[in-house]
């Protein structure tokens, strides 16, 4: 049986053995979280995780730190300085295989087998399986920039946005762009050096391509997300690269506050087809949906879903484009219908 040291009645009781945990409190399910869950157990005084009774609360949510001490030589998390590894399980990554490299992938990295040499129709199927976090670099920056880099000397544009003098705190030297969403970096597990680094990138990408897009609230939450696996200079490749492909086609993401609640308005006109009774019980209550909708696509379901399935989320986006994001929702929507 549990033994539990202390309750106050600010805490909610803990669940039985087996039970599913309970969502984190906070500003949404997971980002903002005032507690994570392996601390929530070891307040409680659990020493059997609740989820997986046969793990205990010390093997199962402090393995991290372990494998990092154990082998640093053969394991990477994250990119290095940026990834925030104590923040993982606030939001929601509990998947350590998107962060460490093992032996296998170890082995893998001598002889290569990309994702992006595969057929294509192989390739979609594989994508959708998830991309090895070793793999990651490699394939985001080949689905997006297939006939290479543009070698763009992203150092030089760092110093001409501020006019030679890079700020240690952007928010506090320059007003940060948030293209019509929210920088909101809170919900990523990146260091305080990680978040200034997506702050330069939005601050170079808005003097590079600011003319070209008038509204496109998922760049900071999208630039967070792949600074985790490529450095700052590719990233605003990619960025770029997809910037330039939206704007002929909108394939990636809207450029503009119109095409950006077409996509709105067009998935809530997909739902009656797909899911009739769930439509019209969100009439029937009044229950707005388009602002929910509005919020999942401009922040590629960040703090919505854990953070393990963002990274599954953006595999797939960035080679199938923004129908990704319809078909997510659509599941979502049909998980609790």
């Amino acid at each position: 049986a549990h033994t539990v040291t202390s309750l106050s009645l600010s805490q909610p009781m803990p669940r039985r053995r087996g039970e599913p945990p309970p969502p984190l409190r906070g500003s949404s399910r997971f980002a903002g979280a005032d507690l994570s869950w392996y601390q929530r157990c070891v307040r409680w005084g659990f020493k059997w995780c609740l989820c997986c009774p046969h793990e205990s609360v010390e093997e199962k949510y402090q393995s991290l730190d372990r494998i990092r001490i154990k082998e640093p030589q053969r394991t990477t998390l994250g990119r290095p300085g940026y990834t925030d590894l104590s923040r993982l399980h606030d939001v929601g990554s509990f998947d350590l295989r998107n962060w460490v490299i093992s032996k296998d992938e170890v082995n893998l990295q001598r002889f290569p087998l990309r994702l992006v040499d595969l057929p294509k129709a192989e390739l979609k199927s594989a994508l959708r399986k998830g991309v090895p976090s070793l793999q990651r670099p490699s394939t985001w920056l080949r689905l997006v920039c297939p006939e290479g880099v543009n070698r763009a000397n992203y150092s030089q544009l760092l110093l001409e946005v501020f006019y030679g003098q890079i700020p240690t705190r952007c928010s506090k030297e320059v007003a940060v762009p948030d293209f019509g969403g929210v920088v909101v970096l809170h919900s990523h597990p990146v260091t305080m050096e990680g978040r200034e680094e997506v702050k330069q990138l939005l601050c170079v990408i808005n003097h590079y391509c600011g003319p070209k897009v008038e509204y496109c609230p998922i760049l900071p939450d999208l630039c967070a997300i792949l600074l985790h696996y490529v450095t700052p200079s590719n990233a605003f490749c990619m960025v770029t690269h997809m910037i330039d492909r939206s704007l002929v086609d909108q394939w990636h993401f809207a450029t503009t506050g119109f095409a950006f609640a077409r996509e709105v308005v067009n998935f809530l006109h997909v739902l009656p087809s797909v899911l009739p009774k769930l439509h019209a019980h969100v009439n029937e209550t009044e229950f707005p949906l388009k602002d929910w909708v509005k919020v999942w696509f401009g922040r590629l379901f960040v703090s919505f879903l854990q953070y393990d399935t963002v990274l599954r989320i953006v595999d797939i986006y960035l080679n199938e484009g923004s129908k990704t994001l319809f078909r997510v929702a659509l599941a979502v929507l049909k998980m609790h219908e």
